[in-house]
């Protein structure tokens, strides 16, 4: 580990600690002072691979330090390359850990004035949500999954497809072929289409289950 990496890992350990992060509090600690004599660059790329290290770890603690950390030196370059990465999805949908992380970083950023957290806090929301919806289908009794596997409904399915297409469209400049992209545009965002898929699942479920 180079000596960039050790400031960056002591920084995060540091900052992890504390409960309630702001971005004043991470601006004005040593570690993150100590950082400013590397190049813009080669901090950010550094700190990209420390998060997704921590993130492959599940060291998810840690993870919430790094993301602030590299939100409040960077803002949206970091946040863009960090959502493009993948680090603010779950890998398995019953991680319950990533859920609380998600809820642990949204609790940080809900009272910052800061422009690049405000933008954080509204990508959270889109985050939970879509963590949502996923966990609805993959509940632990397996009630739903059942029920989707042995009596497959066509809308359910387009339902989940637009959701996840409205997703990628908004968030990871993912273009869509234009059959579906008018249907997403006329519904809205995908916050909104997760929650009309949500309530369609649940409808569903309930009339099979009648």
């Amino acid at each position: 580990m180079g000596e960039l990496e050790k400031l960056i890992s002591q920084a995060v350990r540091s900052l992890a600690r504390i409960n309630l992060l702001t971005p004043e509090v991470i601006a004005h600690d040593k570690s993150i002072v100590d950082l400013s004599a590397w190049s813009s660059k080669r901090l950010l790329k550094a700190t990209l691979h420390a998060a997704a290290s921590y993130r492959s770890r599940g060291q998810y603690g840690r993870l919430r330090a790094a993301i602030l950390i590299g939100v409040t030196l960077f803002g949206d370059r970091f946040l863009l390359k960090a959502e493009r990465s993948g680090m603010l999805l779950a890998n398995n949908a019953t991680e319950r850990t990533f859920t609380l992380f998600l809820n642990h970083l949204s609790i940080d950023v809900s009272l910052a004035s800061s422009p690049d957290w405000i933008a954080l806090r509204g990508r959270l929301k889109t985050y939970l949500a879509y963590q949502k919806l996923v966990e609805a289908i993959n509940s632990e009794n397996g009630d739903v999954v059942r029920f989707l596997r042995d009596r497959p409904r066509r809308s359910i399915r387009m339902a989940l497809v637009l959701t996840a297409l409205a997703f990628l469209a908004r968030y990871f400049d993912f273009r869509i072929p234009s059959t579906y992209s008018k249907l997403i545009d006329d519904l809205g965002p995908p916050e909104y289409i997760s929650s009309i898929a949500s309530l369609h699942i649940k409808h569903s479920f309930a009339i099979g289950s009648s």
